[in-house]
């Protein structure tokens, strides 16, 4: 290679035959160490009040569909291994083709400890049919849900869809391009039937499957993790963020969108007097929806932020505001960001904010679904963890009118807008704890 005598299309047949390889010796590797596991508990006598479960996440391509990795909804990377060893309920060899997912591991585990399964896990116990001998209780699930996010690493399209006993059908939204599989007739899944007029029923069956199980797991936009790294300035604020973030802990966060980045605009001074000694951290970047939000928890922002005792949020309007999305769908995602911070800034306190007003006057269209937005954030407030607050009054005149003086676009305040922003949380802030 290094002689540069090889072709481009020998050099691509050496990197398969090396990597594929170098997988399928690891997996060997992976099957010889479940035997010792397996073998010391025999021997030790544990084996017999002992649950054994191997599985692992999605599966490998091989090639198949030229594609090498995983993500596609392709069955060799769909398929999940799960192979459970439970002496005295389970029988050696028994298989069962009811559909199972990861999410019902949780569910599946409390229940084998005598625990109660929580109402906001959305999987269950596949116990009832471990003891079953692998035969699907009457009310088992018909179709599984699966969607990929995607990105550039590894130029996988985003998609989602449904998988049944029988079909697959999935959605590349890029494209607007629908998949449709009779894995029953084509196994190998080489032809799609989406177009296939005698498959016409089936498809429209699907389609409804496939909205109806969107709509029951709220897999929508708001709530998906999404990244806005192709605008390199954007990047940029974000990766100075993980900086600052990752420079030392912080007492006080402020998350959000523009209006947020605002207190290093028009906020600037008010944000010098009020936090300039608070070791205060603005995580804002404007154009941000809560879903960008939501990845950039993930990817940094919260660094070394585990001790933080207030987070300020207030995030939604580009949501509401962009493609006017339903405000039960961003309070989705405003909760998913609340429980990011649960499990990343266990310490803090959160004061979720109402998304400030929008439009001259309160019959304006996005005025209204703001306010429809605040009505669902303020169901979150439990007075312990997460504490509610609307300070819209502030901003706005008896009748309702939204000054320019304060917000000129009827969207960011101006310095007068972020005193005012200050004053109406600084008693909250200090009751919080700062």
């Amino acid at each position: 290679m290094k002689a540069g005598k090889l072709s481009q299309k020998d050099i691509v047949r050496w990197k398969y035959q090396r990597y594929i390889k170098d997988y399928l010796k690891s997996i060997a590797s992976v099957d010889e160490g479940v035997g010792r596991v397996l073998k010391h508990l025999d021997e030790s006598g544990l084996a017999k009040n002992t649950i054994v479960i191997y599985s692992s996440d999605q599966g490998f391509y091989l090639g198949e569909h030229g594609w090498y990795d995983k993500r596609w909804m392709f069955e060799e990377s769909f398929k999940m291994p799960f192979v459970i060893r439970w002496p005295g309920v389970i029988k050696a060899g028994v298989t069962t083709k009811a559909l199972i997912q990861n999410i019902d591991y949780g569910p599946t585990f409390l229940d084998v400890c005598g625990a109660k399964t929580p109402a906001d896990m959305q999987g269950r116990s596949i116990v009832p049919l471990l003891r079953n001998g692998g035969k699907r209780p009457a009310n088992w699930r018909d179709a599984v849900y699966y969607t990929y996010y995607g990105e550039s690493t590894h130029r996988v399209a985003a998609h989602d869809g449904v998988r049944t006993e029988r079909y697959t059908l999935f959605y590349v939204p890029k494209y607007k391009e629908w998949q449709l599989f009779d894995n029953e007739k084509d196994p190998q899944q080489m032809k799609s039937v989406h177009k296939d007029p005698s498959y016409a029923d089936v498809l429209k069956g699907l389609q409804q499957k496939y909205r109806d199980l969107k709509k029951n797991y709220r897999a929508h936009s708001a709530i998906l993790p999404d990244d806005r790294l192709g605008q390199e300035w954007w990047k940029n604020r974000h990766l100075d963020m993980n900086k600052k973030a990752n420079s030392g802990a912080h007492d006080l966060l402020f998350i959000g969108d523009s209006i947020t980045q605002g207190w290093e605009g028009s906020g600037k001074e008010i944000w010098q007097k009020y936090y300039g000694k608070r070791k205060a951290l603005n995580l804002g970047i404007s154009g941000d929806r809560t879903e960008h939000v939501i990845w950039r928890l993930n990817n940094g922002n919260l660094r070394r932020q585990q001790k933080a005792k207030v987070a300020v949020v207030m995030i939604g309007t580009n949501n509401t505001g962009h493609s006017e999305q339903d405000p039960s769908e961003t309070a989705d995602g405003v909760e998913r960001i609340l429980s990011i911070l649960r499990a990343r800034c266990p310490n803090a306190r959160v004061l979720l904010l109402g998304v400030f007003p929008r439009d001259e006057m309160p019959d304006g269209r996005k005025r209204g679904i703001n306010d429809s937005l605040n009505e669902k954030l303020a169901a979150f407030h439990n007075g312990k963890r997460v504490h509610y607050l609307n300070i819209n009054e502030r901003f706005l005149e008896e009748s309702g009118r939204l000054p320019k003086e304060i917000m000129p676009d009827f969207l960011h305040p101006k310095e007068k807008g972020y005193a005012i922003w200050a004053e109406a949380i600084e008693e909250k802030l200090i009751e919080l704890g700062l």
